[in-house]
């Protein structure tokens, strides 16, 4: 019985000493540095009645390793007629590789969160098909596209 009253209170021991000796602040708490800040927009008003294409890209040359967090507001505007609607469609390649993709017909936001790794060329690309309404409506289709990105060391 000694035996197994000492073992426990060496467990509790060794339990203890390992609470007290371990240092929570040894932990990396590296500050989070803010190392690129873009910003980006993209506008158009559709003014063909039959339909048109439209397309639109900008790069971003990277050069350092991290994460970035890109915000995308889309406020836009697409008549219905004769059941076909027009549409954005908002793309984020990384080296050419496809990273993130939504196509709408409605206003929306969007958070995208990416890790860079030294040499990357982001490209955002924005396409979308619409038209000019019909003379009896007052607005063509159009589509308003901005875009923050902020690079983090992580």
């Amino acid at each position: 019985m000694k035996v197994q009253i000492l073992a426990l209170v060496m467990t509790f021991l060794i339990a203890s000493i390992g609470y007290v000796v371990y240092d929570d602040n040894s932990e990396t708490n590296e500050e989070i540095l803010i190392l690129q800040e873009y910003e980006w927009m993209d506008v158009n008003q559709f003014h063909d009645t039959m339909g048109s294409g439209y397309e639109n890209t900008t790069d971003w040359v990277i050069n350092t390793t991290g994460v970035i967090s890109i915000t995308i507001d889309l406020d836009c505007f697409f008549d219905t007629q004769d059941d076909l609607t027009g549409y954005v469609n908002i793309s984020i390649l990384d080296n050419d590789s496809l990273v993130w993709s939504d196509t709408t017909s409605n206003s929306t936001d969007y958070t995208v969160n990416h890790a860079v790794s030294g040499d990357s060329n982001l490209t955002i690309r924005v396409r979308a098909v619409g038209s000019d309404t019909y003379p009896e409506h007052d607005f063509a289709d159009w589509f308003v596209v901005g875009l923050t990105a902020t690079l983090t060391n992580r």
